[in-house]
């Protein structure tokens, strides 16, 4: 069984409020998630079928109705982002800026040794994708040459081979 929120009176009134003036889907969705659970006593899992989102989006959508009708600022969303990084955006660029040293010079960038000498950085193991998906973040790509030109044409090379004069 799901979880039943309470709301006060005021909460309630001030929803049906909203969701009578407003002309925002999102704005109605919050203010419905608050009525639906609130007046009619559903559950949030229950609510969010109803309104078309997820359990813990009619959770926030809850809080996020209360601190607005109580005055309160919205704090600044920390959604996305990297969260399990091993090192910040800066201290990979520092980190690396050796590397792309080396390699802006026309030596080659070894993801091997990049690798071993994040290991050793880090203290523990990392795989290899981790090393191409830091090295991407920071602009490289791995450049190799073409086996054939693109605009190239089979049949008239070989009909220049079979009509060349050979001496």
């Amino acid at each position: 069984m799901g979880r039943r929120p309470y709301f006060s009176a005021e909460v309630i009134d001030g929803a049906r409020e909203v969701a009578r003036k407003t002309r925002d889907a999102d704005e109605l969705r919050r203010a419905m998630s608050v009525v639906l659970s609130g007046v009619m006593g559903l559950t949030l899992p229950r609510v969010g079928e109803m309104i078309g989102r997820s359990r813990a989006t009619v959770a926030r959508f809850d809080a996020e109705f209360r601190a607005w009708l109580s005055g309160r600022q919205d704090k600044e969303k920390n959604w996305g982002g990297r969260r399990r990084a091993y090192l910040t955006f800066e201290e990979e660029k520092e980190f690396l800026s050796g590397f792309f040293e080396v390699a802006s010079g026309g030596g080659i960038l070894v993801v091997s040794e990049v690798r071993t000498a994040l290991e050793k950085r880090l203290g523990h193991k990392v795989a290899e994708t981790t090393v191409y998906r830091m090295l991407g973040r920071h602009g490289w790509q791995k450049i190799v040459p073409r086996r054939r030109h693109p605009k190239a044409n089979k049949s008239a090379q070989e009909g220049f081979k079979k009509n060349s004069k050979e001496k």
